[in-house]
């Protein structure tokens, strides 16, 4: 794999970082004997990058594209419709028509990706090392950014709960919009703040 900068200069938070996603059950640390003997030709040991974040910690950047190929084998067996500029736009011209005070609020499901189980046969698709100058490779047991079948369930979720949560409201006033684990919502009238509290529940 090709080595960006960002996480060569990064490798020790990232290494810290996956030791933390060792704890949770999210990563493993192993060998590449070992995971050949498990993995075979199934085996890619993607190229990683890092952000940096305010606090100091890193984000670890899966590149599962380049190199690896592995979001190209991904095959979706339908498409999926995410909200855009045209929908926002649309959202926020309905709250104007209304002619009351919108409440509008957001929210972010916490490493949402890492949420997401894989089943064992498809952890070699998804290694990766903090350093490109170790031996040590960390398996992903989970979800993780930049590996394009994530979100992809994570919308397939939202769709439901978000359909549902739309049948369950019926005629009263509420927009929302959801972007893989991002969450949008918008209420008018006198209990808009009850809504949005059914909403959330």
């Amino acid at each position: 794999p090709i080595y960006y900068p960002s996480a060569q200069i990064s490798a020790k938070e990232l290494e810290q970082k996956f030791r933390e996603e060792e704890d949770l059950g999210r990563m493993h640390p192993s060998k590449m004997g070992v995971l050949r003997e498990e993995f075979g030709d199934r085996l890619r040991i993607a190229s990683m990058a890092a952000i940096q974040k305010p606090d100091g910690s890193v984000r670890p950047l899966h590149d599962a594209t380049h190199s690896v190929m592995v979001n190209h084998a991904i095959q979706y067996q339908d498409k999926i419709e995410c909200p855009g500029p045209a929908e926002i736009a649309a959202i926020v011209r309905e709250a104007t028509e209304t002619k009351e005070a919108p409440f509008c609020v957001s929210a972010d499901i916490r490493a949402a990706h890492r949420l997401v189980k894989i089943r064992r046969s498809d952890w070699g698709y998804m290694c990766c090392k903090a350093d490109s100058n170790s031996d040590t490779i960390w398996v992903n047991r989970v979800g993780t950014f930049g590996v394009s079948s994530a979100p992809y369930w994570w919308s397939k979720l939202a769709g439901l709960i978000g359909r549902f949560v739309g049948y369950l409201f019926h005629q009263r006033w509420m927009m929302h919009m959801i972007y893989v684990d991002d969450l949008h919502g918008v209420f008018a009238g006198e209990s808009k703040f009850l809504f949005l509290w059914v909403w959330l529940v």
